[in-house]
């Protein structure tokens, strides 16, 4: 994570959090990121079958890495991670991206305008 981004994932560019906006314009300053790994099951299992000799390691793996990680998040006071995944391949996908970024640029707006 950059230092520019806090953890609850809403980018603003450096020094922003100090200046007020003039303009919904000034804080468009939303980018896509690579910010999740998602595995798809039926993938997982594609693997496993053309690994059958390293089956039990990638499922080993990946329990190991769920645990870990919900164990962080409820370390951090967090609860479990839950997300709505949207392949690239569906037609709704590009409308879904901007949703987000209505999102983002609301939740900024507010944020800017009460500080």
């Amino acid at each position: 994570m950059s230092d520019t981004t806090p953890e609850w994932g809403i980018l603003f560019k450096p020094g922003s959090l100090l200046s007020t906006p003039t303009s919904r314009k000034e804080m468009s300053d939303f980018r896509r990121e690579d910010r999740y790994r998602v595995f798809k099951l039926s993938d997982i299992e594609a693997a496993k079958q053309r690994h059958p000799h390293k089956a039990d390691d990638i499922e080993e793996a990946l329990l190991l890495l769920h645990y870990a990680t919900s164990l962080a998040r409820h370390t951090a006071g967090k609860g479990p991670l839950a997300c709505c995944v949207v392949e690239s391949d569906w037609r709704c996908y590009e409308s879904v991206w901007s949703l987000v970024e209505a999102e983002h640029e609301e939740n900024a707006w507010i944020g800017k305008a009460e500080s």
